[in-house]
């Protein structure tokens, strides 16, 4: 999967609501693997319960490449009775429906509609492809302007403000890679550093990961004011997490003796 960046006014996304950029999802070339190939967004209980008992329409633009192997990229509206569980887990009461798409070297928008259940309290969508043979150059599928609303008519594509975007997609995950100093320690005992979120996350139960200097996951750079000397092993753990941030305790190195100014990169997932 990756991000394309190349839609000009000759492109029907582009024409209808402005958009630059789209997701492509395939095979690599040579590729033999034949398993179903999944794009997948699950909502939040407390972004689906209010279109229980109601009808609810997706839209979205695709296209497949020259090579594309399978028969047609498959669209669904997936609904259960669970809270804030995944999709690649399983809904609890799980039931779907799709759209077939045919393949298509030129954009085009698909839209349907189904009624939500009034018992759903999640609602998720899915695209797929099974793809067949060995992958050729282009095995691929492209989509873009993907929008759920209410109703049973897909209205023009909600193009939001970038810094919006950004902040709704910082809920879920964040990644702060610009290697930065946090404090000093006077003690034996180590140290306790306060990283606050730019958003608040979903769950104070995030997964988080911290880098060294040197990009190395699990690990932090610790520097010895007194005599300039390097580790980039340190023990620590996190001590607390909360929506909006952690605080990380970090354990003395006595080859660091004291003194020592520490820094870390990381990652925050909060994702369903």
């Amino acid at each position: 999967m990756g991000q394309g960046t190349a839609l000009t006014n000759l492109d029907l996304p582009y024409l209808d609501a402005g958009i630059t950029t789209f997701s492509r999802i395939g095979r690599a070339n040579g590729n033999t693997l034949t398993n179903t190939i999944n794009l997948m967004y699950y909502m939040e209980t407390q972004d689906s319960i209010k279109y229980a008992g109601k009808k609810i329409t997706l839209s979205f633009y695709y296209k497949t490449g020259s090579n594309f192997s399978g028969t047609a990229v498959y669209a669904y509206i997936f609904q259960g009775t669970g809270t804030d569980q995944s999709l690649r887990v399983g809904f609890t009461n799980e039931t779907g429906l799709s759209i077939n798409c045919n393949a298509s070297l030129t954009w085009q928008r698909i839209s349907f509609t189904i009624n939500v259940a009034t018992t759903t309290t999640q609602i998720a969508v899915r695209f797929l492809h099974i793809p067949t043979g060995t992958a050729l150059a282009a095995d691929y599928f492209d989509i873009t302007g993907v929008q759920l609303e209410l109703g049973s008519v897909a209205t023009p594509f909600e193009v939001r403000p970038f810094p919006v975007e950004l902040q709704l997609c910082q809920r879920y995950y964040e990644t702060q890679l610009a290697y930065n100093s946090a404090g000093s320690t006077n003690s034996q005992y180590g140290t306790y550093i306060y990283y606050k979120f730019g958003v608040q996350k979903r769950s104070s139960s995030a997964s988080i990961t911290v880098y060294d200097s040197n990009n190395v996951a699990q690990r932090i750079t610790a520097v010895a004011n007194n005599t300039g000397s390097v580790s980039h092993n340190l023990q620590f753990a996190f001590d607390a997490i909360w929506n909006d941030g952690f605080i990380m305790r970090i354990f003395q190195n006595p080859t660091i003796i004291y003194s020592a100014v520490f820094g870390t990169a990381y990652t925050v997932d909060a994702e369903l």
